[in-house]
């Protein structure tokens, strides 16, 4: 059951034993692991051996304390349980790292403190330069138009379409 396991909600779920024997196959196989978002990190014991990066697209714990102080009110128990559960995973996670990219300059500071002795924290963001979209020429007849390029199954996504 997912809410019984240590993981925080969302990494548990996105366990997958098939994908599990597939990179303990690929052990020793490779110069550098790419590890993309929090969810991956559970798989790193399997292929851990080489020099290895951690890209979390975020820190989610952030996110997990916006929506802590957001979310429904009959939802905020369960929400607060499992940020404690990614603040703890978030950290360790961090510290099993040779390098960690960070999104933003507000995050970086997050990692820095988790990563451990030696590790290198960059800051690599993610937002486009803006100059040249600000160049464009007003919407036909005055309207006011957004362009959101996210996916909308992540809610601090949901949140910035919201707001």
């Amino acid at each position: 059951m997912v809410l019984a396991a240590r993981n925080p909600i969302h990494v548990a779920e996105a366990w997958s034993s098939r994908a599990a024997g597939e990179l303990s196959r690929l052990r020793d196989t490779y110069d550098i692991l790419h590890v993309f978002h929090l969810t991956m990190v559970q798989y790193l014991p399997l292929v851990r051996g080489r020099l290895s990066v951690y890209d979390p697209m975020g820190a989610e714990t952030l996110y997990m304390e916006r929506l802590s102080r957001t979310a429904p009110a009959a939802f905020r128990p369960l929400v607060r349980w499992n940020l404690r559960r990614v603040h703890a995973y978030e950290m360790r996670a961090t510290h099993a790292f040779d390098a960690v990219l960070s999104v933003s300059a507000v995050e970086t500071p997050r990692f820095e403190h988790a990563a451990r002795p030696g590790a290198t924290v960059a800051t690599v963001p993610i937002a486009p330069d803006t100059t040249e979209l600000l160049k464009l020429p007003p919407a036909v007849g005055g309207a006011q138009t957004v362009l959101f390029g996210g996916s909308l199954d992540w809610f601090p996504n949901i949140d910035a379409v919201r707001f």
